[in-house]
């Protein structure tokens, strides 16, 4: 390890003279000095509680140990008088917060206030601190001071937190006396694969940060720390904190402890959500590994921008081991305006005011339980300039009706959905959606009388049917409920089954055994929401579909609170649609999304409603017609790696008699790398070529056309053996694989410098169907990461996000020849005989608001305002950026650049066109900091950047 340099050892001189004037020490900090096992002394300062020596013998208090950081900190001198080395302590770390708090340092935690014991070591001049000085403060606290051994927490800055990390490598004994670790801005040791381990098995809770525009030290030496400890699975998974550029002020690596233990400047460290002290009184080496909250933040909603105010709700969070002790709600994007009537608060709901601009508005909510474990979740408002979603009420006798739906005459299978809310308990049948001329000839839905049971009637010769329990619905809720119909299965309750909000219901069924068909001589009117002459609904109805096939369980749960698109996997055997969002003409249920089937209303009317408002259900892939391909430059980090992962959604459209490409970059069959679907049989080729033409292969029909696959292609020359070289994963499951003659080399050529392509070639081999989440990594991918993700579009929160080398989503239909790099991926590619399509592959969000804060840094905030999505760059900047923009309308605009205090410095008024737009902007003229570059639709915010100035 190297000496930290005379610049940075001059810096953190400079850094401890500005602190030390704004320190207030207490008397009762004083220093000390032990003998460490080494033989060498040790001065330290220490602060103890006032109550400490008055206590009980059996009153224990937490204790925290902190490393300094280097340069001019360091020293040989063991003097403790005043004006010694070791007094230059006093402005670091929870030291410097010891005098803010009149020598208390205390902190209160799940009602309980603590009191800290501090012990601050002065390290030598040494490349390495010492790990016997830490091991000597443990000591020392034990033997001396009345230690809780169950709360020991180690923390470190700059050499000091190399200092956490190099006693964590050195032993699992050190980890094991620990009860958390908090590293920050850690200068050139990381945490190995042996401390990885160590801290896995010691189930040691981590909490490291650093600055993401840290020139001093390196951040990746904090961001691999916390990979490789995620690589080996711990059961206590660490918690990463980068702070954006800009955010640590003035200096990036100077002043990050004051970040994290200054609370009288920042009380909450995290986020707003909890303080550090907090977090350290959360863990306790002494208790079972916690149990992580979840977070549930609510339905997305739908609100009118005349109401300007919409509810937060999280009381549906969950703590499996504890209690949910705090909810802190946070706008995180959407445009100005918006007061959050409880921020931060015991209470689990609240609301926000002042919503008055239409747009999107975005909403976090953090979950802290009673071991200060964090978990996260979002919810969208979304404020209309006219009403929000609607749907249709009822009063005395009020029905929907169509004609005669045909697709349910003489049919094996069908599903029947709605949003349904009643208003009283009903003393007579209820119609929730109805196609029947007798007791024998019927298609019903029914909420049952006076016990609020759900029937499904299905008669074809007989009155047979099944039905839920009694109050499987009760009166002023509403519900989601999907009947679906399988005459093909055997046995009643295959053939018949009933999903409550997603939750599949035990049915109890007639003496007549559901049918194989439905009738072929029922001819009466469908009809939603009631009758002509009785069993009304009483209530409201929306989203009224009816599909001429079974819809699975997880299709009924996917899509339950969407609207319908046409990335629906059965939207072909949709036959009736009534979004019911029509006020326009309050006598019609406009049919929708291609159903032919327009229903009268009688006795009902347009009311607002806030159900199926979330419209996500289509993301897009990017469908290669002949000669189609995506194509980017030279993938370097393709070259010469022992490692590397492959990731796609495919289909393709019919078997193919010649090589279709899935990706490639090749320039020979011996210097290759390829994922192809092979010749003829549906098998999958996996070829990585360096001097001689080797792959591995699956069994002969491992996919098939017509049908959607995730595939997954792993090469790992580290390993031996061509079995463990190479791997492929289709849908989360490992393939066997047979391999060429020649052996899997260890490494990829260094002479490849093709283009990395996707989807297929200049001349062949294109793949003739769609393609979607293009996906390049630097390493091995785990079989459990790959499975996790399969599903989720990419997030920051990815256990292997800094192994990211290529992602495309798919997703920019906007600019339709372009493949856009996303998550800080560099690789941009040119769309080729292709376009973009509707696609219903990988809409599950990402999961970063779940239970572990991971922050990584994009230097530009993209507020989601659409129709313009756009970018910046450089970032950072000497003083000339490019602004671009992809528009699908034309519309005059306003740049604006303002500092972070909200002063205007720069305005131009210009125009977007529809498609790719460019802006060139100076602030050359500018000094060095953090500026905010804006661009607006009048007041309206469509687009905001963070940029660091040089």
């Amino acid at each position: 390890m190297k000496k930290i340099t005379k610049q940075v050892g001059r810096c953190l001189t400079f850094c401890i003279l500005l602190s030390s004037l704004t320190t207030f020490v207490n008397a009762q900090v004083i220093a000390k000095k032990v003998t460490a096992s080494t033989g060498q002394v040790v001065p330290f300062l220490q602060s103890k509680p006032s109550t400490h020596d008055a206590s009980l013998p059996t009153r224990k208090y937490p204790l925290i140990i902190f490393l300094h950081g280097g340069g001019a900190l360091q020293s040989n001198d063991t003097s403790l008088l005043p004006g010694a080395p070791v007094w230059n302590l006093t402005g670091w770390g929870p030291m410097r917060e010891v005098g803010w708090q009149n020598n208390n340092l205390r902190a209160t935690w799940n009602n309980k206030t603590d009191t800290f014991i501090v012990l601050q070591p002065l390290g030598p001049t040494t490349t390495t601190w010492p790990t016997a000085y830490i091991d000597a403060m443990v000591k020392y606290g034990i033997d001396s001071l009345k230690v809780d051994t169950c709360k020991i927490y180690l923390s470190g800055h700059s050499w000091g937190g190399a200092g956490v990390f190099n006693y964590l490598n050195s032993s699992s004994a050190n980890a094991k006396k620990l009860a958390a670790v908090v590293p920050i801005s850690a200068w050139n040791t990381a945490l190995n694969s042996t401390g990885a381990a160590n801290v896995s098995a010691a189930k040691l809770p981590v909490w490291a940060f650093h600055a993401y525009d840290d020139v001093t030290t390196s951040r990746d030496t904090t961001i691999n720390s916390i990979n490789r400890l995620n690589a080996v699975n711990p059961q206590v998974k660490p918690l990463l904190t980068i702070w954006p550029a800009g955010t640590v002020t003035p200096h990036p690596h100077n002043t990050a402890p004051e970040y994290v233990f200054s609370i009288h400047a920042y009380p909450f460290l995290e986020d707003g959500v909890l303080n550090i002290y907090e977090w350290f009184l959360g863990q306790n080496k002494c208790l079972a590994v916690n149990t992580l909250p979840v977070a549930h933040a609510g339905n997305d909603t739908t609100i009118s921008a005349s109401s300007g105010t919409a509810t937060l709700n999280g009381s549906t969070s969950t703590d499996a081991d504890g209690t949910i002790v705090r909810y802190v709600w946070k706008k995180y994007s959407g445009p100005a305006g918006g007061s959050i009537a409880t921020p931060s608060g015991t209470g689990s709901s609240t609301t926000v005011s002042g919503l008055t601009t239409a747009g999107i508005y975005k909403y976090q909510l953090s979950v802290v339980d009673d071991r200060a474990a964090i978990a996260r979740d979002s919810m969208t408002v979304t404020v209309t300039s006219g009403s929000p979603g609607n749907a249709v009420t009822f009063s005395s006798l009020g029905r929907i009706t169509t004609g005669d739906v045909t697709q349910l005459k003489n049919v094996s299978t069908f599903t029947l959905e709605a949003h349904f809310k009643y208003d009283a308990t009903v003393s007579t049948w209820t119609t929730i959606m109805r196609k029947g001329i007798s007791l024998t000839d019927r298609i019903m839905l029914h909420i049952g009388p006076n016990d609020n049971s759900i029937y499904v009637m299905v008669g074809n010769g007989a009155n047979s049917y099944g039905y839920t329990a009694a109050n499987a619905v009760s009166p002023g809720n509403w519900y989601h409920v999907a009947a679906v119909y399988d005459g093909t299965q055997t046995g009643d309750a295959n053939r018949l089954k009933l999903y409550i909000d997603g939750v599949q219901q035990i049915l109890s069924f007639s003496s007549s055994p559901i049918p194989a068909s439905t009738s072929n001589t029922n001819t009466a009117p469908f009809m939603a929401g009631g009758e002509p002459s009785c069993c009304y609904l009483n209530g409201t109805i929306d989203e009224v579909r009816v599909w001429s096939t079974p819809l699975s369980a997880g299709t009924i749960t996917a899509w339950k609170d969407k609207l319908l698109t046409s990335c629906h996997p059965n939207v072909a055997n949709l036959v009736v649609y009534w979004p019911l969002d029509n006020d326009a003409t309050a006598t019609t249920a406009t049919a929708a999304l291609g159903t032919a089937y327009t229903g009268t209303i009688s006795n009902g009317s347009y009311v607002e409603s806030d159900q199926v408002i979330d419209t996500s259900g289509c993301g897009n892939a990017v469908t290669v017609s002949s000669s189609g391909r995506i194509t980017t430059g030279n993938v370097t980090q393709l070259n010469n790696a022992s490692k590397f992962t492959l990731e796609a959604h495919f289909k393709y459209d019919a078997t193919v008699s010649t090589w279709t490409t899935i990706m490639r970059k090749a320039t020979s069959l011996t210097d290759r790398i390829m994922l192809h679907i092979g010749p003829n049989n549906n098998s999958i080729y996996f070829m990585v070529g360096n001097g001689s033409n080797t792959y591995g292969f699956t069994g002969a029909n491992a996919v098939s056309p017509g049908g959607w696959y995730h595939i997954a292609a792993v090469f790992d020359g580290t390993q031996t053996g061509d079995a463990n070289r190479l791997k492929v994963y289709i849908d989360g499951v490992q393939q066997t694989l047979s391999f060429s003659a020649t052996a899997i080399p260890a490494n990829t050529s260094t002479t490849n410098t093709a283009p990395f392509m996707a989807g297929g070639e200049p001349s062949c081999c294109y793949v003739n169907g769609t393609i979607d989440e293009v996906r390049v990594w630097n390493t091995a991918l785990s079989a459990g990461t790959i499975d996790a993700w399969k599903d989720k579009l990419l997030g920051s929160c990815h256990p292997n996000a800094a192994n990211l080398i290529v992602y495309w989503p798919l997703d920019n239909n906007a600019n339709p020849g372009i493949a856009t790099a996303e998550l800080g991926t560099a690789y941009t590619g040119t769309i080729t005989n292709s376009s973009y399509v509707s696609s219903d592959q990988v809409i599950a969000p990402d999961g970063c608001s779940g239970a572990r804060p991971v922050f990584v840094p994009p230097l530009e905030e993209i507020k989601q305002y659409k129709p313009v999505t756009g970018k910046v760059y450089p970032n950072p900047t000497e003083g000339f950026i490019q602004l671009e923009l992809n528009s699908s309308i034309f519309k005059p605009v306003t740049v604006n650049v303002h500092d972070m205090f909200g002063r205007s410095l720069y305005s131009h008024k210009t125009s977007i066109v529809k498609g790719f737009n460019r802006i060139s902007l100076n602030i050359r003229s500018l000094p060095a900091g953090v500026y905010i570059v804006e661009v607006k639709d009048g007041n309206v915010i469509m687009e905001k950047y963070k940029v660091l100035k040089q």
